[in-house]
């Protein structure tokens, strides 16, 4: 029964034919021509001990009402998003999916003929997550299910030896794993599930998509290009993974279903709580819960209380301990909701706005400097322009007996930490001292913040950063310590230290970062409203495996990492490695006084 028959009037047909002779030779006809036999509905499917029945007899009704829903007659669906809370049945139910896309190829006389391929042509069902461990793809949950169904022991039986990949010899159908994009490329893939969508990692250029983009776009394209008849697409494409960041990739195919009237016509997504996903085990009273935003952290609400602006749910009291003890944390694996800054490193937006002093202003004409930028390609090139013509030093300074005078603290010295990115991300560069309190307390008041940006085709001039800080120094601002993040600062490194800067490398670590917060929550930072720095900071994501947080995918930390080193600086022992004869390494910086409370870096 091909893709290209008229089917309602088929339908008219079998419907005249039923009431003549009590079934309809003519759609007997038609199967025969193409099938060995007819194949069932999906809830029989799931439901008969015939086929996965017994496998799957845990399975909730709300799960099999999805499944009717996608496979019934006339569905369009070609990609399948399975997302929210863990532990709700996402894997299994897109076992299920890929083994009925199986079945019903196998009921075909010969797959490869019907949709078009060289006869002998392999169909292959994709498997692709990050990293390759079959238990969790539910790899070995699938080859169990086929060990045990009596139709695919009898009618369609797998290959033993070798045992992987999974491999119907009787159709020619192959269900294999795979965790880069070479794998789809050049596969005849007929269906395939992406697992934890969310997780692969980011490219290396900020300006490419990510890996999960990259294999996705491969192997639908794939799937499109070989199997596609009449406008209609016989696999799926499964995405599955928990609610992780709303600016993962997962996130971005739900925006595009949601905005994109053609593509939500092809997609489904589901997305169920733990409570919705098994409602039997949670039943009684609830309680309310105030989901958090960009500019508000997420609470559970008081009895009766209202939280106008806010989007409110309903959750099982029995799951109010999880909720007390990580609100966050709880929304995303509990209630399946993408939550902003539920992996936030810093994750109180309060915190990064209390910081912000409004009585100083941002030194510089405008947020980013763009024009300092050399193109390496022509003999010659030079900056547009130099840093200070930027700069404006009534901002932080005033005259005081004929010369520049800093308005905070003038007698202390100043630190500097300096994240070069040449190319494809910016530059961050930061300035900051100590300012004692009374009782001895202490603030790191950050006085210099500025992002600089190469225009496309150029590089960052670095002599301008040289010359920048000895513009600030013969302008009343006794910057005594300048680090950076790269060994491609070696010459900026050497130049300074010529001018009599303390310079070198500085590599910053978790430890760095966890200070930086430490700072913040205990109110000890300042600095003036600088966008770039507050975006990154409330885009800064948590590192995996014990490493340094970074940015999100197409985002920036540059600015991040300039004011973290001052804080460095500021606060610990001076980690730089320095050039040879350029001072001491493993010393106090200049600023630092024992005695007052400040943390020290372990």
């Amino acid at each position: 029964m091909r893709n290209n028959t008229n089917v309602m009037k088929l339908l008219s047909v079998e419907k005249k034919e039923v009431g003549e002779f009590g079934y309809s030779p003519t759609m007997e006809r038609l199967w025969n021509q193409d099938y060995d036999r007819v194949p069932v509905g999906i809830r029989e499917f799931v439901e008969s001990e015939d086929f996965i029945g017994r496998s799957v007899s845990s399975l909730e009704d709300v799960w099999k009402t999805e499944l009717d829903e996608i496979f019934s007659p006339g569905s369009n669906i070609v990609t399948l998003i399975l997302t929210g809370a863990i532990g709700t049945g996402k894997t299994t139910v897109a076992n299920v999916c890929l083994l009925y896309k199986m079945y019903l190829l196998s009921c075909l006389k010969d797959p490869a003929s019907f949709y078009g391929l060289l006869p002998g042509t392999k169909i292959v069902f994709g498997c692709f997550n990050i990293t390759l461990r079959r238990t969790e793809t539910g790899y070995d949950t699938l080859k169990s299910w086929l060990d045990t169904s009596p139709y695919f022991k009898n009618y369609c039986p797998r290959r033993t030896r070798p045992d992987e990949p999974i491999f119907f010899p009787s159709k020619n159908i192959s269900y294999e794993i795979g965790s880069l994009d070479t794998h789809a490329l050049g596969e005849h893939i007929f269906s395939f599930v992406m697992d934890e969508a969310n997780f692969f990692k980011r490219t290396p250029d900020p300006s490419e998509k990510s890996r999960a983009h990259q294999l996705y776009s491969q192997a639908r394209a794939r799937l499109i290009s070989r199997y596609m008849y009449a406008g209609e697409i016989p696999g799926i494409c499964i995405l599955i993974s928990s609610r992780k960041v709303q600016t993962s990739f997962l996130e971005e195919q739900i925006g595009l279903a949601d905005k994109d009237p053609q593509f939500s016509k092809v997609t489904k997504v589901v997305s169920m709580s733990l409570w919705e996903a098994k409602p039997g085990a949670f039943t009684g009273k609830t309680f309310s819960v105030a989901v958090g935003d960009e500019s508000a952290d997420s609470r559970i609400l008081e009895e009766d209380e209202v939280a106008p602006g806010f989007r409110v749910i309903e959750v099982p009291v029995k799951l109010k301990p999880q909720f007390v003890e990580d609100i966050d944390g709880s929304l995303m694996n509990l209630a399946g909701e993408s939550i902003v800054g539920s992996f936030s490193f810093f994750t109180s937006r309060n915190s990064i706005v209390t910081a912000i002093d409004y009585s100083r202003h941002h030194p510089f004409d405008s947020i980013e400097i763009s024009d300092i930028g050399v193109n390496t390609r022509v003999l010659g090139s030079a900056s547009a322009s130099e840093i200070s013509n930027h700069f404006d030093l009534r901002r932080i300074c005033r005259i005081a007996l004929s010369k520049w005078t800093l308005l905070s603290d003038p007698g202390i010295v100043r630190v500097a930490h300096v994240d070069i990115g040449l190319t494809n991300d910016a530059l961050g560069l930061a300035v900051g001292h100590i300012s004692y309190q009374k009782g001895g307390e202490y603030k790191v008041v950050l006085d210099i913040i500025i992002r600089i940006r190469a225009k496309a085709g150029e590089e960052i001039d670095l002599e301008e950063i040289v010359k920048f800080f000895v513009y600030l120094r013969k302008n009343g601002i006794p910057v005594s310590t300048v680090s950076f993040d790269r060994f491609e600062s070696r010459f900026v490194i050497q130049q300074l230290s010529k001018l009599g800067f303390q310079t070198g490398l500085l590599s910053l670590k978790l430890d760095h970062y966890k200070l930086f917060r430490r700072l913040l929550f205990e109110g000890r930072i300042s600095y003036y409203d600088y966008q770039p720095l507050l975006e990154e900071m409330i885009d800064l994501r948590k590192g995996v495996d014990d490493k340094r947080p970074n940015h999100p995918s197409g985002g920036s930390d540059d600015v991040c990492d300039a004011v973290c080193g001052v804080l460095v600086h500021c606060c610990g022992v001076d980690p730089m490695k320095r050039e040879k004869g350029n001072n001491t390494s493993n010393h106090l910086v200049p600023l630092i006084v024992r005695g007052h409370d400040r943390p020290v870096l372990s």
